[in-house]
């Protein structure tokens, strides 16, 4: 699509041009040359006051296609060192709720006009987790004994360890996990009361994940 830059409005009488409002669509690249990939585009419009006011969204290509970057603040004059910051203001997709600066600055121009300007984006959002299924399995086991249950407000997203307690059988386990909100959560023990023996907690990695639980049940000794 390339840069595309438009006036919209044209500039009265009025010092400083007060009031010319431009329009833009331009090209944002992983690197400070026209050949370099393009990550992003950079629209909205630029209005003169005392100075050139950017109100503009940064539209997200690749990993964060379809997520956008609000900005505004203000746009020096084209001078090859210019330089300034504008305001992160929100975002939409995986930019929810951003806020930071972003600063840029005017480092040399390119051949038949425009200029190329350095962008450094700093962001802080708050991520709110997605609900993941759970789908409910069981009851397992012998025929004696009572049920245990989590509570619904505090169902699992991930398990993080397991717990066993027993010596030639399992009597007892216990296991922690992140709930639907990320909060971290322990239950347990859970089963019989005689003979328990505390095995070390087996702790889950970031990428690891239960496949299978199999076993017996009936009576011992």
């Amino acid at each position: 699509m390339g840069n595309t830059e438009f006036n919209i409005v044209p500039a009265p009488s009025h010092p400083n041009s007060f009031g010319w409002t431009n329009v833009m669509d331009w090209d944002v690249h992983d690197a400070p040359e026209i050949r370099a990939a393009v990550v992003a585009r950079m629209q909205g419009v630029g209005i003169s006051t005392r100075k050139n006011n950017l109100l503009c969204y940064l539209q997200t290509w690749l990993r964060f296609k379809g997520s956008t970057i609000s900005m505004q603040g203000p746009l020096g004059p084209a001078n090859i060192g210019d330089e300034g910051h504008w305001a992160v203001v929100g975002g939409t997709g995986e930019f929810v709720h951003a806020q930071g600066s972003c600063s840029y600055k005017r480092t040399h121009t390119v051949s038949g006009g425009g200029m190329i300007n350095e962008l450094h984006i700093r962001v802080m959002c708050l991520i709110f987790p997605k609900p993941v299924p759970v789908k409910k399995l069981g009851p397992w086991g012998g025929n004696g004994g009572a049920p245990y249950e989590i509570n619904d407000g505090e169902l699992p997203r991930r398990l993080e360890s397991l717990t066993i307690y027993g010596n030639d059988f399992i009597q007892t386990i216990a296991f922690s996990y992140t709930d639907q909100v990320g909060q971290n959560r322990t239950v347990g023990p859970w089963g019989g009361d005689a003979g328990k023996f505390k095995h070390t907690p087996i702790q889950f990695g970031p990428l690891e994940y239960v496949k299978e639980i199999y076993g017996t049940t009936g009576s011992y000794g």
